[in-house]
């Protein structure tokens, strides 16, 4: 447990009481970043994870994300849809209120890239942590509608 100046990129931060608020840190190691994975107002909002000395949470470390194949759609531009484009996987954040509009937070790099200019979008994903029996769901994601 901690606040989120701690947690590294790809990780989930669960929220401590039922009211809580969830996080994905994105970003690189030098400039994390926290979306926001709930919230009404907040859903998909991101900023710099040097700032949230009061957001805590439970801290899970290396988690995963997957991509539930059958929402690829070219939704590039809606707030929590993965976007797969060159080596990186990023989630469309939302800016802080009043700025408007999305803008990529990374996720992952260094992924092989195609030899075109491909991308693709992703509605529905999940966050999960080990792999085979081991693996279990921390969190389900959904772009905003």
């Amino acid at each position: 447990m901690g606040n989120i100046t701690h947690a590294s990129p790809l990780s989930l931060v669960l929220p401590i009481s039922a009211d809580g608020n969830a996080f994905l840190i994105g970003g690189t190691k030098e400039k994390p970043c926290a979306v926001f994975l709930n919230g009404e107002q907040d859903k998909f909002q991101f900023f710099e994870a040097d700032e949230g000395y009061n957001w805590t949470g439970i801290i899970i470390p290396d988690v995963h994300i997957e991509v539930d194949p059958k929402s690829i759609g070219q939704n590039f531009g809606k707030a929590g849809s993965l976007l797969r484009k060159d080596a990186d996987i990023s989630i469309n954040g939302r800016l802080p209120r009043g700025f408007g509009g999305v803008r990529r937070v990374l996720l992952m790099d260094g992924l092989p890239e195609s030899d075109k200019d491909y991308s693709a979008t992703f509605s529905n994903w999940v966050v999960v942590l080990g792999s085979g029996p081991s693996r279990r769901v921390l969190w389900e994601g959904s772009a905003l509608t």
